[in-house]
């Protein structure tokens, strides 16, 4: 229907994920505006792709930050031909990102821009920085694992607001079976050695 899926009202973002669905297969891919047509509106989730940018991490900083391509705005997404499917969700453990409050790189890395899904979680509070860490997630080890105001589908400000409505985050305290979602770097530093939490 057009509406904008992942938020951003000066810029364009979307993520994909090779067809072989194994782990390192993902990657955000972001259009630093909103004014070239790339082609980036009209894709939709399960489309296959080819896309051309250069491959950075944001924020710049060692260790951390999300990699992520800066999509060429003169060039058009080549849209595949493929019969259309989204990627099954890879299970993972809040233990793969977080160790009691430390972030897991070497582990966590492999699953950065992969569509994953994490059970058994309770709802904590928004991070400690604020910002876009709207909930935390534990598992039952008190591990942490942030969710992000990243789509506009679940997000508390729809950025652009046109089509989407508000949404109110689950209370403290509350279970979940499962969620899925995309594994990002959060870009802002909550963890112990201010280290960007997933």
């Amino acid at each position: 229907d057009f509406r904008v899926l992942l938020r951003g009202s000066n810029s364009r973002t979307i993520y994909i994920q090779d067809t072989s669905n194994a782990v390192f297969g993902g990657i955000i891919v972001r259009q630093g505006d909103t004014v070239h047509n790339t082609g980036i509106l009209n894709l939709d989730s399960g489309m296959k792709v080819q896309v051309s940018g250069i491959v950075q991490e944001f924020p710049d900083i060692t260790s951390s930050g999300v990699t992520q391509i800066a999509l060429d705005t003169l060039q058009l997404i080549n849209i595949l031909p493929t019969v259309k499917k989204r990627p099954s969700p890879i299970q993972v453990n809040v233990s793969d990102f977080d160790s009691s409050g430390y972030v897991k790189f070497r582990t966590g890395e492999k699953y950065e821009g992969m569509y994953v899904q994490l059970n058994n979680l309770t709802i904590g509070p928004q991070s400690p920085s604020g910002a876009r860490h709207i909930r935390a997630l534990l598992d039952g080890n008190g591990n942490t694992i942030y969710l992000r105001d990243f789509s506009n589908f679940f997000s508390v400000g729809p950025t652009p607001s046109w089509g989407w409505t508000p949404w109110s985050p689950p209370s403290i305290g509350a279970t979940v079976n499962y969620i899925r979602g995309v594994i990002i770097n959060g870009g802002y530093a909550d963890a112990p050695g201010n280290l960007y939490a997933y």
